[in-house]
């Protein structure tokens, strides 16, 4: 054949591209441990907007396999921390969360192909909003009602409430894949569950004479989703981080009162960012933040971010190879 030697040597770089830049195996970690620093929401469901000092403890895990052009990515991150606020009269729940997140790709070549992501989120512990006297709260019903309640302790958040589900495939482009920097960007189909009825947000306007609180709803939703994810470790620094930001906008949603104003003004916004200073093997300084707007649960964006001492042990291990 005239064309055989040229049609080889694509043939072994196209075979030799589809495998990641990571060397087949399993890679793992997790790490146990206490914290101590700050920690600040504003309308977050289930919390009161300020910061608070808090202690509390955290665990994280990380498995990683590569096999050929498969990679497949689980994270599971565990959080509660409780706080106090300047001049408040009582210890409250700074933070909680549990998420499960679970990634696979396949690469066409080395830095295109197609992945699949399933997560689930949730903060277990139940919440509540505390005062020093008997305090009235006006909550804005989902139906537009407002209704004005009188209590010392008003509850926000159920246990285990609110609780999120997301599923995402479709093309992944992988442009970066050695540190400093990993980069992902993927674009596809998405679908977003948010089970929340019956939950509150705080969403005080300083203006008014009561505490403002909104109610949220529970939305099941499907559309066009994408997002850039960056990720890496600068050793000299001594700095691990990840950064990512998720969009979604809905083809099929719930229909209801309010809901001419379209598709993009219900796209789903997530924003998330930390870093991970390692002081020594035992302890880091971390930093943690997140951005998220869920129109059709809850229109205006919710706002948290935590600074904090992490001390205890992390157990990685690898039979990569």
């Amino acid at each position: 054949m005239r064309n055989g030697p040229f049609s080889l040597v694509a043939f072994v770089m196209l075979a030799t591209a589809s495998r990641s830049a990571r060397a087949d195996g399993i890679d793992g970690e997790l790490a146990t441990t206490a914290t101590l620093g700050l920690t600040d929401s504003l309308g977050w469901t289930g919390q009161d907007d300020g910061t608070k000092a808090a202690v509390g403890f955290a665990m994280r895990g990380i498995l990683e396999l590569e096999r050929g052009a498969h990679t497949w990515d689980s994270r599971v991150d565990v959080e509660a921390a409780i706080g106090k606020a300047r001049g408040a009269a009582e210890v409250a729940k700074a933070r909680d969360g549990v998420s499960l997140e679970s990634v696979w790709r396949w690469r066409a070549v080395s830095w295109w192909g197609t992945f699949a992501r399933v997560s689930l989120e949730a903060s277990p512990l139940p919440s509540s909003l505390d005062h020093d006297s008997t305090t009235t709260h006006s909550i804005l019903e989902t139906d537009g009602r407002r209704q004005l309640v009188d209590a010392r302790s008003l509850g926000l958040t159920d246990p285990g409430a609110p609780l999120r589900l997301r599923q995402d495939v479709g093309p992944v482009l992988l442009p970066v894949e050695v540190d400093p920097a990993r980069v992902a960007i993927h674009l596809g189909a998405a679908a977003r569950e948010t089970f929340a009825d019956g939950q509150l947000a705080v969403s005080d306007d300083p203006t008014t004479p009561f505490i403002d609180v909104e109610a949220t709803e529970s939305a099941m939703r499907a559309g066009m989703g994408g997002g850039v994810e960056v990720e890496g470790v600068i050793s000299v620094a001594r700095l691990r981080y990840r950064a990512r930001i998720d969009l979604m906008t809905p083809f099929l949603y719930p229909e209801r009162p309010g809901n001419e104003r379209g598709a993009l003004n219900f796209t789903d916004v997530d924003l998330r960012a930390e870093l991970s200073f390692r002081l020594v093997s035992w302890a880091s300084l971390d930093y943690a933040f997140q951005a998220l707007r869920e129109p059709l649960v809850l229109n205006d964006y919710r706002v948290r971010n935590a600074l904090f001492l992490s001390v205890g042990p992390t157990v990685s291990f690898s039979s990569a190879h």
